[in-house]
């Protein structure tokens, strides 16, 4: 009984959440800093410094300033009915940024963003296989399928400013 409260008020939360288009800016930017950057914490808490409580202080700091990052570019991406695509698109390019990084053990960095786009289709198709669709649903799929069942009207921009300030 206990796990099927927990899973109600999950329910809830989401629920909560999905109702207003900063609920779901605010839940896809905690799906980013966590699941969406796992290789990043992987990476990070294999450093010889993160051991402890001070490492771990560090990594939740960490998490909190990335997920507080993906929160304010989305507001300022995602308004009215452009939210649920930019959304979607944060999502996709995070999970297949964590494909690249889990598949590879490569880093995404400014020089590696200049070598995708230099990349030909030949070198594409070499890096891609069939464990990237499953990665892509496995990290995209559950915040994707939220998102895009979520319903809530969609403010234009000038409405949603002056209710802001006011």
């Amino acid at each position: 009984m206990h796990t099927r409260s927990g899973f109600n008020f999950l329910s809830r939360v989401l629920q909560s959440l999905s109702s207003r288009p900063d609920g779901l800016i605010v839940g896809t930017s905690i799906w980013l800093a966590t699941a969406g950057n796992l290789p990043l914490w992987l990476a990070l808490w294999r450093l010889p410094d993160q051991e402890g409580w001070q490492g771990a202080s560090f990594l939740l700091a960490f998490v909190v300033i990335v997920g507080a990052l993906n929160a304010v570019l989305l507001s300022l991406l995602g308004w009215g009915k452009l939210l649920k695509p930019a959304l979607t698109l944060f999502l996709l390019v995070a999970a297949s940024g964590s494909y690249f990084m889990l598949t590879y053990g490569i880093y995404i960095d400014a020089g590696m963003m200049v070598n995708v786009v230099q990349t030909d289709v030949r070198e594409a198709r070499d890096l891609l296989n069939f464990r990237m669709p499953l990665l892509l649903a496995a990290v995209a799929g559950p915040p994707l399928w939220w998102i895009w069942r979520a319903r809530f009207i969609p403010q234009p921009t000038l409405r949603r400013v002056r209710r802001q300030a006011g």
